[in-house]
């Protein structure tokens, strides 16, 4: 979190930031954001007209920007799209970056702060203190009392920002998104389930669909709850996690005992690229079975239920019916788990048994 001030004089401490923090997953200290930073110098990538970056210095520039939690989670053809269009700006220490803005509006331009220190100042007072990594604009669409704050430049050294216009900004998301949708329906084509299926049919398809990229531990849907959409691996790895509930005796002594409820996870399978989750329970109608929750960096295409009946072309949504109907029954796969469950405590209870009997032998050995 930023740094900041001390509020004023009632004690109330400053407003809620209009700010993002965070760290990119890659590096994993404050410290080694600005190493990293420092060696890659994309701020002075940034100072060399659009049109005259190479891809190696778009990269470069993407590479620093994953580590901006306002745009966590996006892919690096994303950030490649943004980093085309990023502006470089510089200001010594104790220089106004932006003056106070009496309405509280924002301009329209997002404002990245890529070494140094900035002030966020209301009536010529620091509230907070935004540092590498952290960003302030309107792009964000965060309202607070800090909106509209003077920033000053208070670094050592002064400060570097990255900062990329409202109207670059819809044009390089713009921009990326179609390039994105054209390389879903690549995807799509290749895809066993839609043989046969033309290019403009698979247009309407992806148009219909929710293109996500969710980080490493996200949910993507939740055990028990209801069926609404299915989703396509387009990149990255997920888990599928059923949660069993189960009573436990437990001892505390020789008199003592009792009974305890846990919870465990047992890893029902992994989901590859290519594969589908949750068409079982959509197609039959039925609540989640599972938790699947993603490994990587994933790329999903959405489809929800709503939409279900586009995939009636071809026989597409026959052949998945008919896939489901060939997937094991609810019932099946609980009694296969019990299974697994009780062959596990049965280990468990044999090495404790073995471990016993060994400190038993053990004991009668110093004895004797």
């Amino acid at each position: 979190m930023p740094r900041r001030g001390h509020g004023d004089a009632s004690g109330a401490g400053p407003a809620e930031l209009p700010i993002h923090t965070g760290l990119p997953s890659w590096v994993s200290s404050r410290a080694e954001f600005r190493k990293v930073a420092r060696q890659s110098h994309p701020a002075r990538l940034c100072a060399v007209p659009s049109e005259e970056r190479t891809p190696d210095a778009v990269s470069r520039i993407a590479q620093w920007l994953a580590g901006v939690e306002l745009l966590a989670g996006s892919s690096e053809a994303k950030l490649e799209a943004i980093a085309a269009v990023v502006r470089y700006r510089a200001a010594s220490r104790g220089e106004i970056v932006r003056p106070e803005l009496r309405d509280g509006r924002e301009p329209a331009e997002l404002c990245i702060v890529y070494s140094g220190q900035v002030a966020l100042c209301v009536k010529g007072r620091p509230m907070a203190y935004l540092e590498a990594g952290q960003s302030f604009g309107a792009i964000e669409s965060v309202r607070s009392e800090l909106s509209g704050a003077a920033v000053v430049s208070t670094g050592r050294d002064g400060v570097e920002l990255l900062i990329v216009s409202q109207a670059d900004f819809d044009g390089a998301v713009s921009r990326f998104r179609a390039a994105e949708a054209w390389e879903d329906v690549g995807f799509l084509q290749a895809h066993p389930l839609f043989v046969g299926w033309g290019r403009s049919e698979l247009l309407r398809l992806r148009a219909a669909m929710r293109h996500r990229v969710l980080p490493p531990g996200e949910l993507v849907c939740r055990q028990g709850e209801e069926a609404r959409a299915l989703w396509l691996v387009k990149r990255g790895l997920c888990e599928a996690q059923r949660n069993r509930t189960e009573r436990m005796q437990f001892h505390r002594g020789a008199a003592e005992a009792g009974t305890k409820t846990v919870t465990r996870r047992l890893l029902l399978g992994r989901i590859l690229p290519g594969g589908l989750i949750g068409e079982g329970a959509l197609i039959r109608g039925v609540p989640r079975f599972a938790d699947v929750v993603t490994v990587s960096v994933t790329e999903l295409l959405e489809l929800p239920a709503t939409s279900l009946l586009l995939l009636a072309r071809h026989g597409t949504l026959g052949a998945l019916g008919e896939q489901v109907s060939r997937y094991p029954s609810e019932s099946a796969v609980e009694a296969r788990l019990e299974a697994m469950v009780r062959g596990d405590e049965g280990a468990r209870q044999a090495r404790s048994l073995h471990r016993r009997e060994h400190l038993g032998r053990l004991a009668r050995q110093c004895v004797s």
